[in-house]
């Protein structure tokens, strides 16, 4: 029986196919629409309950979610993700208009008389990112006519024009009182003098009673005494806000996660500050933007240490300002006991006269007992090290993640440093490096290397890894920069049993995924692989990139496949350059 024929047997029974269609993930549903026009026709509402045009779902295969589709299932529709590009601005707009088809852009007279079997009133979870303002501005009295029909909404995540209409969706968010998790954003060309947007936002989503998550990627710019006649300052709205919120309502929650606003030099952190001492907010994660200005530091770490004792986790937004570096560093200094610190691009722990290198080195000092998590995407400048530090005294760590900018950045730990002392991450789950093997420094020769000095080097260094029994992903990658004296060629022989130490990898026996971002696979073979199938049974992912050919041709690895039809396994050519695609 051929698969298809097999979804149409399956599939003929409608009470049958309901009740698996209600186990079956998003990616499956689309498959199974594709091999069974009958499933289509009867499941067609379970299909759209998430509706995601522009991410195609299942792969570059177009989904079957099509215009007419969407008009006919408007009342089944749960959730909306729209991530248009800058080619989809039209289509964008075509589909805002499509959900928001047969409401009345008033509300006045209520939703009573509308009818709910044929209109889109339903929704839970509605996400729209547009590529720039002039993109937005078709799509907004659409959006508006959303949020005044669907007052069920928990999770919002939509864009801020700073124009005249932003007062109409300003209000149609006061309106939600549902609603849980609430991110907004603006273009990023976009400059506002004066408190007034954020103002009118803060007094539309401040009260409401069930908002637990506010992510709030705006630009607060300076006084303005003509802009702000007339708004109140953000500790007045903060203090009203808090009364309308709790008053009368025992079941309020308070703010748990939160992104502040950028601000300029002259906005300084008033918003900040107001919010982190008021009863609004009980902080559980932090997410530090771009910041000019560092003189509330001292004043915040203190506020911190007193008001947010129940701060775990904190994120960098963005890591190029010397303030934001200030305040993330008073931010740990301030928590008593952070669990994950993650940073999401440019982290730079630079070691100069105005930023001492000491971020890493408080984390692990401050919170080395309690510390599960650190991701270090894209990274500038992490020194080997502080990283060291990290894995000999972190003991609770599941999660170490870096990753080093493309040929700029300098965050390759060195075998030197990892050898020197025992790790004590014995929990990791997740470890991801970038290796520097040869330095390149002013007491560095390549030349006058000791070959068995650094064979020992590296075996220690692979059986650090091997001791980590729960490891559960593998990523290795390798430093590019002019900091390096390595080339690429010189890692290919590391995992190999030949001249290698992929034996000092034996214990890790859970091991499900292995990323190798850099040519450590070239000179593998038929025993590598066996080793692979015979010491990680629960290996089910390998990843390659490089500037080789698809290595799946081979025959080792054609073996491997047929030992484990499941694995997935995939090649990307990596480009040579960093602007290359």
């Amino acid at each position: 029986m051929t698969p298809k024929s097999a979804a149409h047997t399956v599939f003929a029974t409608p009470e049958l196919a309901l009740a698996i269609s209600a186990y079956l993930t998003q990616h499956d549903l689309t498959q199974c629409a594709r091999v069974c026009k009958d499933w289509m026709q009867l499941n067609e509402p379970i299909l759209y309950r998430a509706f995601c045009p522009f991410e195609p779902l299942g792969g570059s295969t177009p989904s079957p979610q099509t215009a007419g589709g969407l008009i006919r299932n408007l009342p089944h529709i749960r959730t909306v993700e729209l991530y248009p590009t800058e080619h989809d601005a039209v289509h964008s707009h075509t589909v805002m208009q499509e959900l928001a088809h047969g409401l009345p852009q008033c509300t006045q007279a209520g939703d009573s008389a509308l009818d709910p079997d044929t209109l889109c009133t339903n929704l839970q979870h509605f996400k729209f990112r547009c590529g720039s303002n002039d993109d937005m501005l078709p799509a907004l009295p659409h959006l508006i006519t959303l949020l005044n029909h669907n007052h069920f909404l928990t999770r919002l995540m939509i864009p801020l024009t700073y124009s005249s209409l932003d007062t109409g969706s300003f209000a149609a968010v006061s309106r939600l009182r549902h609603l849980r998790s609430l991110a907004v954003f603006t273009d990023i060309n976009i400059s506002c003098e004066g408190r007034r947007p954020i103002s009118l936002f803060l007094q539309a989503c401040l009260p409401l009673p069930e908002l637990s998550e506010l992510d709030m990627d705006l630009y607060v710019g300076g006084e303005d005494e003509v802009n702000d006649q007339g708004i109140p300052d953000f500790d007045t709205i903060i203090e009203e806000a808090t009364i309308a919120r709790f008053s009368g309502n025992s079941s309020a929650c308070k703010i748990k996660s939160l992104l502040f606003p950028r601000c300029s030099d002259s906005g300084s952190l008033p918003l900040a500050r107001s919010l982190l001492v008021s009863d609004l907010v009980d902080l559980e994660s932090l997410t530090v933007p771009e910041l000019h200005s560092n003189s509330d530091a001292l004043h915040l770490e203190q506020v911190i240490r007193e008001r947010c004792t129940h701060l775990k986790h904190l994120t960098c937004s963005v890591f190029y300002e010397l303030g934001s570096a200030q305040f993330v560093r008073a931010v740990i200094r301030g928590c008593s006991g952070l669990k994950s610190f993650t940073s999401l691009f440019g982290f730079a722990d630079e070691d100069n006269n105005y930023e001492p290198r000491l971020l890493i080195l408080d984390l692990v000092e401050r919170h080395c007992n309690t510390l599960e998590e650190i991701t270090l995407e894209c990274c500038h400048q992490v020194y080997s090290a502080d990283l060291q530090a990290v894995l000999t005294r972190c003991k609770q760590l599941k999660r170490l993640w870096v990753q080093s900018a493309f040929l700029i950045g300098r965050a390759g730990i060195e075998f030197t440093d990892l050898s020197m002392s025992d790790w004590v991450c014995t929990e990791l789950r997740v470890l991801g490096l970038t290796l520097n093997r040869y330095p390149n420094g002013e007491d560095s020769d390549l030349d006058e290397e000791d070959p068995g000095l650094m064979a020992l080097d590296g075996e220690r260094f692979y059986r650090q890894i091997g001791q980590l029994g729960k490891l559960e992903e593998l990523a290795l990658d390798i430093d590019r920069s002019e900091e390096t004296m390595t080339k690429e060629s010189d890692y290919a022989w590391d995992l190999t049993l030949s001249r290698g130490w992929l034996g000092e990898l034996a214990k890790l026996k859970s091991l499900k995924r292995l990323r190798l971002n850099a040519d450590f696979w070239s000179k593998m073979g038929q025993a590598d692989v066996e080793f692979m199938h015979e010491q990680w049974p629960l290996l089910n992912e390998i990843s390659l990139q490089g500037q080789v050919s698809d290595e799946r041709t081979q025959a080792h690895w054609q073996w491997l496949f047929d030992q484990r039809p499941r694995l997935l396994f995939t090649t990307t050519l990596r480009s040579s350059s960093p602007y290359e695609i």
